[in-house]
């Protein structure tokens, strides 16, 4: 029996796990907001195993090749931002600038839509966690400096009152 979802226990082969397990992996470093192609190269090197094993229309392990090749679709019609300046490079050229933004996917498909909307959230994670690491750094600091004033104001105390010579 084969499986459709990494997430479903069945009785697959010890390589079809290491595939599914693969699989799953590529597709949590994606939520975690790290820029990984899926692919059935990617999913076969993760997996530590040739490619021909997923890789073409006959190969072995079917269910896999499938979610793979669902998954390389998604991505190929999730939409990315466009990279370059925003407006014409002739100043005279009155059109109007290009978009930078982000499309929103079709709402009547909801796996683009599912897909665009864990991109955002995988996004805004990384940014809280970039966030949260420079609250942590910017605290440490305010420590040291509270620590260092203590220390001064504790040294200035003990010269006034150390008689002199």
């Amino acid at each position: 029996m084969t499986q459709t979802d990494p997430a479903q226990a069945t009785l697959n082969s010890p390589v079809e796990d290491e595939l599914w397990a693969a699989f799953a992996r590529l597709k949590n470093k994606i939520s975690q907001g790290r820029a990984v192609r899926i692919s059935y190269s990617a999913v076969a090197a993760e997996a530590g195993r040739s490619r021909t094993l997923i890789g073409h229309d006959d190969c072995a392990y079917q269910a896999v090749r499938k979610a793979v090749g669902k998954a390389i679709d998604a991505q190929k019609r999730l939409k990315t931002p466009r990279v370059g300046p925003t407006s014409s490079a002739h100043p005279d050229d009155f059109s109007a600038p290009k978009k930078t933004a982000i499309d929103e996917p079709d709402p009547a498909d909801p796996f683009l839509l599912i897909a665009h909307l864990e991109d955002r959230v995988a996004d805004l994670t990384r940014r809280n966690k970039v966030a949260a690491i420079k609250i942590v750094t910017i605290d440490d600091e305010n420590q040291q400096l509270r620590e260092e004033i203590k220390r001064l104001k504790t040294e200035l105390t003990r010269r006034r009152f150390v008689p002199t010579n």
